[in-house]
């Protein structure tokens, strides 16, 4: 099935799904905005390996990513500080995708607002691949923007904290959890952890 996309293929861990690992065997879908690069003339272009590249090199510590640590303590409920190699272990654990399957801005606080449309199709060829038990939206950006297309909109919980909505996968409904981004100012994920467990518990 993945061979089908042709812009950018998910990072997949190599203990995904293993019903021996720390999550019992759940699969989890973590889901970001997008790429960006420094160079403006990159924008728009595809690079199919790049998330698997960002997450190794995360990994063996060549990049330093907040991202990838506040999403590790949302899940586990260990404070980044204590997380060191458990974060980057975790992450051998879940899947990972950016809606955009393309260099989105030059910056992180940057966006070419055309782009969103490009990911529609190439995501739902990625829920069927990864088949996840639980989706974790990474901004509400993301979800006014484009992730609300692949429910019926109707959500659960708080506005803008704690929303809960179920992604449409194929003849599924996957449990769905919408966060303000990681990398946004006032983000927690110890305080996020309760919510995150909540859902995770109840599939």
């Amino acid at each position: 099935m993945i061979e089908k996309l042709i812009m950018q293929y998910p990072w997949v861990g190599n203990k995904y799904g293993i019903l021996d690992n720390t999550l019992s065997g759940k699969r989890i879908l973590i889901v970001g905005e997008s790429h960006y690069t420094d160079d403006k003339k990159d924008i728009g272009k595809s690079i199919p390996n790049i998330t698997q590249e960002v997450v190794r090199k995360y990994q063996s510590g060549e990049y330093r990513i907040p991202f990838f640590t506040r999403i590790s303590t949302m899940i586990t409920g260990i404070p980044a500080w204590k997380n060191g190699e458990k974060s980057k272990e975790l992450w051998n654990e879940l899947s990972f995708y950016n809606y955009v399957p393309v260099i989105a801005a030059s910056g992180p606080r940057e966006f070419e607002w055309s782009l969103w449309g490009l990911g529609e199709n190439e995501f739902n060829t990625v829920l069927e691949d990864v088949d996840p038990d639980l989706i974790v939206v990474s901004g509400y950006r993301l979800w006014d923007n484009a992730y609300i297309r692949h429910t019926d909109g109707s959500v659960s919980g708080g506005q803008r904290v704690n929303m809960v909505t179920m992604t449409k996968n194929k003849d599924k409904l996957v449990p769905t959890l919408i966060i303000r981004h990681p990398s946004a100012p006032g983000f927690s994920g110890m305080q996020q952890h309760s919510s995150f467990k909540e859902l995770f518990d109840s599939i």
